[in-house]
């Protein structure tokens, strides 16, 4: 019978060529082509054509179905396997030349092109989370000396934990902003849990000599089994419940502790506000490597990190992740932090880990032969064929927003699915020489994104499998007052403002601060005003506007409240559009605020109804 190419469909990847022999396909070839870009397939193909002669050979076309070119395949999928080229030239595939194609779903494939091929979906349950978890724990934990008993144990708490973490993971979805499945959580646990053994160089007992077996609860295994307890439920917390809003998080903490008894975990604060302290063999807060702050006026204001425990924890597990060459992302609305923390570990630690750190930022005109191109300048040629770092060094890529590339007409992002290509399968093919593969080695990806809304468009789950996720949340009140009144006050001090200013520097941000959520609360967008949205950048351009300002010009309470009235009116009062907010906004709202925050007796018609506050360095 004539052969069929096969057309494999499911949110995974495709099996391997060996499936596609049960509807009618000759043996498995040797070898399995690697993928081929959507942009280059046909010249790829035409040079294939030409040296397939012999034993079969397969070609794998990785990616998203586009009809642009799939139209032009279906005279190669028919049993006289011809190619037509749009310049008129017509290829003859020989007979062992066979075409499988892997891909998420078939909307954009034709009924003409799903006829001519046979069909195998590949069910999510087909790979069951447990064969990770023990193909990790025979190699990973292996080679970093992990005995026999010790993997056994090990095992049996992903057994009986993680089960229940993903069922409550699936229970509270809407809490997660961008989702890689469930497969993805698991290896997420494993790859912390190995990365962080290896970070703090942790040894477990070594198995008993002669060959004799001790139950798990044996003496022999006491100090093993708390440590190893600790440190899985530090990396449970931190796979399970990262990816999830602040407000899911507090909900996975009692959760957790209901849960995991077993575990040591403080009584106060939660369990992300904890790490695993191997000399102490205890968890310790967060807190407690929190640096001092000290401002300086040299650095530009959007990459000042002002240290919370939110910075402390999430650059520290990043640092860990990467070390391991583990590619890590982190979510989160504007304004959170997610690029200034990422920007800042990376700068700080480069020297110290080997690292060459490219940052590439993605905008919504972004394309894949411009990503392709950047990527290729900055990576070291060491062969014809081979890119990668410098020697004894390791590329760090980081790629910021990596939601913004507009889709194409067919609904896939070309620049996504470069990158997918260049981690999924180590590389990329030439834009010149067609099927030419370059191998990509000794690079670590490492991204950041806001929510798919905006202008943002959603990832595909074929990348966002290969990451650790990590959801920044949004600022609590407390932590917005210490980053802002330590800007604003290191300013003040190193620009030597009058003591009454100085100190007025708390007041400014914490006004500015309940007049943000209460905006946020009372004027959310409407039909008529969908540009009413409100985050932390707004509280940052407030002072930042104030942190313009001279000594000379300001250098009383009364000019001090006046400048916080215009930068407040400046990046809030400005955005509305009806009498009615504009009104609730000056009485309700700021003169609330000023009468409790500033000396001095303040009235409506004094500030908004004479002439108008205005500072400005051009006057």
């Amino acid at each position: 019978p004539p052969t069929s190419p096969g057309l494999s469909s499911a949110g995974g990847r495709a099996p391997p060529p060996m499936s596609a022999s049960a509807i009618g396909s000759p043996p498995t070839p040797r070898g399995r082509a690697p993928s081929v870009s959507a942009t280059n397939q046909p010249s790829a193909a035409a040079a294939s054509s030409s040296s397939a002669t012999g034993p079969a050979a397969w070609l794998v076309l990785d990616g998203d179905l586009d009809t642009a070119w799939i139209e032009s395949m279906n005279s190669v999928l028919d049993d006289s396997k011809l190619l037509c080229l749009d310049n008129g030239d017509r290829l003859k595939f020989p007979e062992t030349m066979h075409l499988l194609f892997e891909v998420a779903d078939l909307s954009q494939a034709s009924p003409a092109t799903v006829s001519r091929c046979g069909m195998v979906y590949v069910d999510d349950n087909d790979l069951p989370w447990t064969a990770i978890v023990e193909k990790w724990s025979r190699t990973k934990l292996a080679d970093l000396g992990v005995q026999a008993c010790t993997r056994d144990f090990i095992m049996s708490l992903f057994t009986e934990f993680m089960p229940k973490g993903l069922l409550w993971l699936k229970q509270n979805q809407a809490a997660v902003m961008i989702s890689g499945g469930d497969k993805n959580v698991v290896e997420s646990c494993c790859y912390l849990f190995t990365a962080t053994m290896k970070a703090d160089n942790v040894k477990f007992t070594e198995d008993p000599k002669d060959g004799v077996v001790l139950p798990p609860d044996d003496s022999y295994w006491k100090e093993r089994n708390e440590m190893t307890r600790m440190l899985f439920a530090y990396c449970f917390a931190w796979s399970v419940g990262a990816n999830v809003d602040q407000a899911a998080q507090d909900a996975f903490d009692a959760w957790q502790r209901d849960l995991m008894e077993a575990v040591p975990f403080p009584s106060h604060g939660t369990v992300f506000d904890v790490f695993l302290d191997f000399g102490a063999k205890k968890f310790m807060s967060w807190e407690t490597r929190l640096t001092e702050f000290v401002f300086d006026s040299s650095k530009p204001f959007f990459d000042i990190l002002v240290p919370t425990v939110d910075t402390v924890r999430y650059a520290q597990i990043a640092k860990t992740l990467v070390a391991y060459n583990r590619p890590l992302l982190f979510t989160g609305h504007t304004g959170v932090g997610k690029s200034v923390i990422m920007n800042e570990m990376l700068t700080a630690n480069k020297r110290d880990m080997g690292l060459v750190v490219i940052v590439f930022q993605f905008s919504a005109q972004t394309s894949s032969p411009r990503t392709q191109e950047l990527i290729e300048s900055k990576l070291k040629s060491k062969r014809k064929n081979l890119l990668g770092a410098p020697p004894d060094m390791n590329v760090v890529l980081f790629i910021d927003d990596l939601n913004m590339p507009a889709l194409e007409q067919f609904g896939a992002s070309p620049p996504v699915e470069l990158l997918r290509q260049m981690m999924g399968n180590g590389g990329f093919y030439a834009r010149k020489v067609a099927g030419f593969w370059k191998t990509v080695q000794d690079v670590t990806v490492v991204s950041a994104c806001g929510p798919p809304e905006g202008g943002r468009n959603p990832v595909t789950a074929r990348l966002t499998r290969m990451f650790h996720t990590m959801q920044i949340p949004i600022l609590s009140e407390d932590s917005m007052k210490k980053i802002f009144v330590s800007i604003l006050g290191g300013f003040f001090h190193e620009k030597k403002f009058h003591a009454d200013v100085r100190e007025l520097a708390k007041n400014m941000i914490t006004g500015s601060v309940e007049i943000f959520q209460q905006i946020c609360k009372d004027l959310r967008p409407r039909p008529a005003t969908p540009h009413y949205t409100f985050n932390l950048r707004d509280i940052a351009k407030v002072c930042q506007g104030l942190m313009q300002v001279v000594p000379r010009v300001c250098n009383n309470t009364q000019a001090a409240a006046r400048l916080w009235i215009h930068e407040n009116m400046r990046c809030f009062y400005d955005r509305l559009t009806s009498t009615e907010d504009r009104t609730y906004f000056t009485e309700t709202l700021m003169m609330d605020t000023i009468k409790r925050m500033f000396p001095g007796n303040w009235t409506h018609q004094d500030v908004f109804e004479g002439s108008p506050i205005v500072w400005g360095d051009f006057l």
